[in-house]
């Protein structure tokens, strides 16, 4: 993970741009929500998992949920006060996440809080998993409360959606995540390597996109539906290259960066 002293710099034109000036905040109008997209390998992962331990860090009173569908990520411990490890002892992969907890229900997720966790994460590893994950988010959003800077960093968002961008799993939370959260103080960032079967009432919620290399057109078009200036022609190509587009600046998209690791 890039250290906020590194660098993102801009190819060619001799810019830089700090990894704290991509930080995402909340503000007297609310937290805010950011989009990584990027294909495999691009390096979106890279840059996510910075700005929610920055969001962390920032905000010593914070809380983050991760919702990891893959999964991806290897927590610290269990609700029990016991070692993750065992749980990822056939892994051959996996990110650490420091100082995070294995939440399993709405309940384990209230016990977290109340036990001085302030990183937790819900997981699973097949979709016969992905209700109960999706009842951990309900919970976040229900308690989200503005005077608790909260973070919902959701891994992969488009295994939550189906081809149309209708919710699966009988839950909109995602979505409402989006659309309301940001008066609750509960700011979002969503990943995803394809970007066609997100819902534009998501993205249209999006303050923020971080765009990395996308591979295919129907992806790139959706982006445009939600007012990212993009096009083909303006993709990164190259691993950890990203373009970098902010709704105060609508119509401009800067960039490209590149990630210094």
């Amino acid at each position: 993970m890039p250290s906020c002293t590194r660098r993102c710099q801009s190819r060619g034109v001799g810019k830089a741009l700090s990894l704290g000036q991509l930080s995402l905040r909340c503000g007297p109008h609310g937290a805010e929500r950011a989009f990584v997209a990027g294909g495999v390998g691009a390096g979106k992962s890279v840059l996510a998992d910075y700005l929610g331990a920055d969001f962390t860090a920032r905000y010593p009173t914070s809380h983050r949920l991760i919702l990891d569908s893959k999964p991806r990520y290897r927590a610290a411990e269990t609700i029990n006060g016991t070692s993750a490890k065992r749980r990822y002892r056939k892994w051959g992969h996996g990110q650490p996440v420091l100082g995070s907890v294995l939440v399993e229900s709405p309940e384990h997720l209230r016990l977290a809080w109340d036990m001085g966790w302030r990183v937790a994460i819900v997981q699973g590893d097949g979709e016969e998993h992905r209700p109960r994950m999706l009842e951990v988010v309900t919970e976040f959003y229900r308690e989200a409360n503005a005077k608790v800077p909260q973070l919902l960093q959701v891994d992969e968002t488009v295994d939550w959606f189906g081809g149309t961008g209708m919710p699966k799993y009988g839950s909109d939370v995602i979505i409402r995540c989006a659309r309301a959260g940001r008066e609750r103080g509960l700011g979002a960032l969503y990943c995803s390597q394809r970007t066609r079967a997100i819902p534009a009432t998501l993205l249209e919620e999006m303050s923020r996109l971080y765009l990395f290399r996308i591979d295919y057109s129907k992806d790139i078009a959706r982006l445009q539906e939600m007012g990212a200036p993009v096009d083909e022609e303006s993709m990164p190509t190259r691993e950890y290259e990203f373009m970098y587009w902010t709704k105060k600046a609508y119509s401009d998209l800067f960039g490209p960066y590149k990630l210094a690791l």
